[in-house]
């Protein structure tokens, strides 16, 4: 398979990702059990002083899954560009693509690790298109 057709289907992958993170963000707070009620009452109550603000573990936690809400879409752009720029620069798509499957393969990591198999083999899935992608780029140089 083409390049640009692997890097499509790992952006595809990477939105899906990220579509399901942001459902996750939108409804974390709607669960009914009272333990998990309790952590988010005391994530938004306790504060720590940082850069002269004082923040709630709540705002830190919702800033950082918007962050990555914010990278993954910027993921998905990327690789779909990058996709385009493959046919007609293939040794730069080559060298594009190591510090962004460096990065999925982190997240694959850290899914594993912290959190759920969903959001951890979307990750692998994407690792092992981007790393066929650039054995087909280095083919090509």
């Amino acid at each position: 398979m083409k390049a640009k057709m692997l890097l499509r289907f790992a952006s595809a992958c990477i939105i899906f990702f990220a579509a399901g993170h942001t459902m996750g963000h939108i409804t974390r707070k709607k669960s009914t059990e009272p333990q998990v009620q309790e952590v988010f009452k005391q994530m938004e109550t306790v504060h720590v002083p940082i850069g002269g603000q004082s923040r709630s573990y709540d705002e830190f936690y919702n800033g950082m899954s918007i962050n990555l809400i914010i990278t993954l879409v910027a993921f998905a752009f990327i690789l779909w560009f990058i996709s385009n720029a493959s046919i007609h620069a293939p040794r730069t798509s080559y060298i594009l693509l190591w510090p962004i499957l460096f990065c999925i393969v982190g997240f694959a990591i850290t899914g594993f690790v912290y959190f759920f198999l969903v959001p951890a083999i979307t990750c692998v899935v994407a690792s092992i298109l981007i790393l066929m992608a650039i054995n087909s780029l280095h083919k090509q140089k």
